[in-house]
C-alpha cells in the first residue's frame, strides 16, 4: 500500500465498436471499495481531508487539477504547507490519495467529472471529515495559473 499520493496510469483501447478506458494496475493497492460518487467541480472546490479514509480519483470527463496537501495538524494546520497538483484528463489515469491528506479540485469551465472510490462507508467518512475554506492554502485560486505550489 502506498503511503503518499501516486498516479496509476490507465489506458485506452479503440476499435470499430468504440473506445474503452481502463486501469488494470489498481489491484496492487489492495483497496477495498465501499462506495463511489461523482464530483463535477465548477471552478475551485475544496478543501476536504481525512485522517484514515483513502480515495481513488479518476477523471471520466474533461480535465481536472486535483490539489493535495498533508496537514501538519487537523485542528489548526499551517497555511504554508507544500501542495501537490495532479492534472488528470479522461484517459483512465487514477490518482490514489491515502489517509492523512486534504484535497481540492480545480475544474475549468465546461463539464468536468471525477469518479471517486472510497474505502470507507459514508458514516465512517463523515466521522473522519475535516473541511477547510477554499482560500486556506491558496489564497484566491484561479484557473489563470497563479496558484502557489
Amino acid at each position: 500500500m502506498e503511503n503518499s499520493p501516486a498516479i496509476f496510469p490507465g489506458g485506452t483501447h479503440v476499435d470499430e465498436r468504440g473506445s474503452l478506458k481502463f486501469n488494470n494496475g489498481l489491484s496492487q493497492l489492495g483497496f477495498d471499495v465501499k462506495r463511489f460518487f461523482l464530483i463535477e467541480p465548477k471552478g475551485f472546490r475544496g478543501w476536504n481531508g481525512h485522517r484514515e479514509e483513502e480515495k481513488l480519483f479518476t477523471v471520466v470527463n474533461g480535465c481536472v487539477t486535483i490539489c493535495v496537501v498533508k496537514p501538519d495538524s487537523w485542528e489548526n494546520p499551517s497555511t504554508m504547507l507544500p501542495i501537490s497538483e495532479y492534472v488528470l484528463v479522461n484517459n483512465g489515469d487514477t490518482l490514489y490519495v491515502p489517509g492523512g491528506y486534504a484535497t481540492a479540485f480545480l475544474g475549468p469551465e465546461g463539464t468536468n467529472t471525477v469518479l471517486v472510490h472510497s474505502n470507507k462507508s459514508l458514516e465512517e467518512s463523515i466521522e473522519d471529515s475535516y473541511k477547510f475554506p477554499p482560500t486556506y492554502w491558496y489564497g484566491e485560486p484561479t484557473l489563470s495559473g497563479n496558484m502557489a505550489t
